[in-house]
């Protein structure tokens, strides 16, 4: 550019009429104006901070310390708007299996594992039943003076029990008829029951015992329910008869009732009938 001050166009517009000279000042004021408005613009930190500002992203340098001693790197790094990750909710955890088809196994009645064990045979009626064959009535196995009926029914008054003069055998207490419900104070009116008779005993396999075992069998005390306190006209009414034949009248007491007569049977090894089977399992739907 040449010298305004010099032979340049400012020079020769001293020669130009009035208004050429005032358009010549009036060029140079708005030329002036706009380098100093440049200036302006590169120095003044506001407007660099609202151009910032509009900006997407903006570079600046910033010091990383070198791992070496000493040493420094300055390294151009990028800041952006921070993104915000879309949150994500993690499904609870439980400790449930998944369903199944297949439901849970349930726990079978007593009865169910013990009436497999049970041998089903034809009765044997060759030989004659007597009584006689399972010894005396009631013995006094332990010398207390109280023989196997009183010990059944001092073991099974819900009170304290009175005894007769002699002071052996039982006069009041309170029993209750496990098969009929029948309850009473007085000794007189129960009798002591085989929950399996001895005669059927004898048709399914104790004719084949010894005289011992058969009078072991008539006297044990420490089967649980081979022996109780029934109603006298009760276990008068049933007599020998096996569960097909007769039931308790009690409904409540079958599971008991087919529990235990299998468990007898079980462990003395006396057969069974086919009818007198089903009957058992017909008793086992009340447990």
């Amino acid at each position: 550019m040449r010298d305004l001050t010099g032979d340049g166009w400012f020079a020769r517009s001293r020669h130009w009429p009035w208004w050429g000279q005032a358009l010549a000042v009036l060029v140079s004021l708005v030329l002036f104006g706009a380098a100093l408005n440049l200036v302006d613009r590169d120095h003044d930190p506001s407007r660099n901070v609202v151009a910032s500002a509009s900006l997407p992203s903006t570079t600046v340098a910033v010091r990383d310390t070198s791992p070496i001693a000493g040493a420094s790197t300055v390294v151009s790094t990028t800041t952006e708007k921070p993104t915000v990750a879309p949150t994500t909710t993690s499904p609870t955890a439980t400790t449930a299996a998944p369903p199944s088809s297949v439901p849970p196994p349930t726990a079978a009645p007593p009865l169910v594992a013990e009436i497999g064990l049970l041998v089903v045979a034809v009765p044997n009626t060759a030989a004659v039943y007597k009584r006689a064959a399972f010894g005396p009535d009631w013995i006094d196995a332990d010398g207390d003076c109280h023989n196997t009926r009183a010990e059944v029914l001092i073991a099974e008054s819900s009170a304290t029990v009175t005894f007769n003069a002699n002071g052996c055998t039982v006069a009041t207490g309170k029993w209750v008829d496990p098969w009929g419900g029948y309850a009473s104070t007085l000794a007189s009116d129960f009798q002591i029951d085989h929950l399996v008779p001895l005669a059927d005993a004898w048709r399914s396999g104790a004719w084949a015992w010894t005289d011992q075992q058969r009078q072991s069998f008539a006297q044990n005390l420490d089967e649980p329910d081979e022996l109780n306190a029934m109603q006298g006209s009760l276990n008068a009414s049933k007599s020998d008869r096996t569960p097909d034949q007769w039931k308790p009248p009690l409904i409540t007491s079958w599971c008991r009732y087919a529990t235990s007569w299998t468990r007898i049977k079980t462990t003395w090894g006396l057969t069974v009938t086919k009818a007198e089977r089903d009957a058992l399992a017909t008793m086992l739907l009340a447990c």
